[in-house]
């Protein structure tokens, strides 16, 4: 099994952080979102509205980046384990159709 190194917790502040076990691969990358402040012309009720939707920038949120690579990675070895315990379980002929 893969274990998260340092160079993979370092990579948070340059790119994306990828990690790998035999049946997953991660790309944990989370960039910054800026307000875009858009207007659009309702034609049934002849009015404007504003709209203002958050649209990813080039900027990498390295704080939210590194949240998320931790729990992700937990979450990522939870999956992996289990994966491994239905097929001992399956070698064993005990798993039985619902």
């Amino acid at each position: 099994m893969s274990e998260a190194n340092d160079s993979e917790v370092i990579q948070l502040k340059t790119r994306a952080v990828i990690t790998s076990l035999p049946f997953f691969t991660t790309v944990q990358d989370s960039m910054r979102n800026t307000s875009v402040s858009i207007s659009l012309y309702d034609r049934m009720s002849k009015k404007r509205h504003r709209v203002t939707p958050r649209v990813p920038s080039p900027n990498r949120d390295k704080r939210k980046t590194g949240i998320a690579t931790c729990a992700n990675f937990l979450h990522k070895k939870d999956a992996f384990l289990a994966f491994q315990v239905v097929g001992k379980l399956n070698e064993r002929n005990c798993l039985h159709g619902a």
